[in-house]
């Protein structure tokens, strides 16, 4: 059974919220971005700009509740069988970058993680600097697994 026509517009722009972005911006594609005309670093390279979350649209159950790539049914059940809007509602994150040794990094951004906003991925636990992250963390386990390191990875040296 094919999805309808208004389930592929909901994916098409939840896809374009997981970029951050409203619109192609028509510019050069970034080397390796597969995004055109900008990106949201790596998180080795610095900090990235804030991701725009998919929090409360049609896209939201879709890319948390569905499996796909390293992202299980184990983890969807190992997360609480919801979505980020449901399970933070009313939590505010701070941001903050003022990073020292040992602390955790958000693997979206290279901020400083809250151990709050944590998410399961591949039977591992990783922590975010806020839930909009988490989007684009999710998408890349589904689609692009080679991104995902391990936890301990993710730790300011």
């Amino acid at each position: 059974m094919g999805k309808s026509r208004s389930s592929v517009v909901a994916l098409a722009m939840g896809w374009a919220l997981l970029c951050g972005c409203q619109k192609d911006s028509g510019g050069p594609r970034p080397e390796g971005t597969g995004q055109s005309g900008h990106s949201h670093g790596d998180p080795g390279q610095g900090h990235a700009e804030m991701p725009q979350g998919v929090g409360g649209t049609p896209f939201e159950r879709e890319l948390y509740l569905t499996p796909g790539g390293l992202y299980s049914e184990a983890d969807i059940k190992a997360n609480g069988n919801t979505v980020p809007s449901q399970k933070f509602t009313g939590i505010s994150w701070p941001h903050d970058d003022e990073l020292k040794s040992g602390d955790r990094v958000c693997p979206v951004t290279a901020n400083k993680a809250d151990e709050r906003c944590y998410w399961i991925v591949n039977a591992r636990k990783y922590e975010f600097c806020c839930a909009p992250c988490l989007d684009k963390f999710v998408k890349w386990a589904k689609e692009r697994p080679e991104k995902i390191k391990e936890p301990a990875e993710y730790i300011r040296k």
